[in-house]
């Protein structure tokens, strides 16, 4: 991956291009080899998530937007909101200068992390996105993956982010965006969202910083008729379940029109008198 992916909302073409590319290929097969190296360990939390998060619809950009963002950064980086991935192993293996704190909410998660094969630079704290408990200035570079959607206040989740994250450093972001009515981030809480972003950071590129919905963006809805089986759990019914649902209710079940957006910024570093 010699180039970064694009910042803002991605195009289907784009979409398409990347994942038929070898650096996806290889992101792919990494997490295929971790799966199966951990399986007894992920029994429960595949039950409970994904088994491959990285064939799921929009995880498939996200990914490889992000390493694309991580491949010269160094020192230490925070992946908040982390579950339990493949991802930050496939950083530190690709970048052995980065050393990860992978962080999450659910203390079931670090009995899964503790079950892992050992990975060196890749560590698990249990941690509230809200209220951090790591010093100020902690992290040389953030990223977060799809989880400010989840949380009862993203805005809240950025300012503390930016609190632990050193001046100079490198947040890259990518969450679900409602397209139409459904969805947990609608488009003026978005926009909201990026104005904080604004105020904090200053983006790696004008893209990061704006909403700009393409002719035929990458959205979950368009996975209905294509690729259903990249839909998360809920989502994926099959034209039975579809018709089942529609002779008992008169109506067809929907996939919410969902896209992601992602961006990357840099905390501006101290002036120097």
């Amino acid at each position: 991956m010699s180039t970064s992916l694009p910042s803002g909302i991605p195009a289907m073409n784009t979409y398409d291009a990347a994942v038929a590319t070898d650096a996806y290929r290889l992101l792919e097969a990494f997490s295929a080899d971790w799966i199966a190296e951990n399986s007894g360990a992920l029994t429960a939390y595949s039950a409970k998530w994904v088994t491959d998060p990285i064939q799921q619809w929009s995880r498939r950009w996200e990914y490889l937007y992000v390493a694309s963002r991580f491949l010269d950064e160094e020192g230490l980086a925070l992946d908040a909101g982390s579950g339990v991935t493949f991802f930050p192993q496939y950083l530190t293996k690709t970048n052995p200068h980065l050393t990860i704190v992978a962080c999450d909410f659910d203390p079931e998660n670090q009995t899964t992390f503790n079950r892992l094969s050992p990975t060196p630079n890749v560590s698990f704290a249990v941690e509230n996105l809200l209220s951090l408990s790591f010093p100020s200035e902690t992290f040389d570079s953030i990223y977060s993956i799809s989880t400010l959607e989840h949380l009862s206040n993203p805005v809240a989740a950025v300012l503390e982010l930016d609190r632990v994250l050193k001046p100079g450093g490198l947040f890259s972001l990518t969450f679900d965006l409602a397209l139409g009515a459904e969805g947990e981030i609608p488009m003026v809480s978005a926009e909201r969202l990026l104005q904080t972003l604004n105020r904090a950071f200053r983006p790696v590129e004008p893209s990061s910083a704006l909403i700009q919905v393409p002719r035929r963006p990458l959205s979950a809805r368009s996975f209905a008729y294509r690729q259903r089986e990249r839909l998360p759990r809920g989502w994926d019914f099959t034209r039975a379940q579809a018709v089942k649902t529609f002779v008992k209710s008169r109506t067809l079940p929907k996939v919410p029109n969902v896209t992601v957006h992602c961006s990357a910024w840099r905390k501006p570093s101290l002036l120097v008198p």
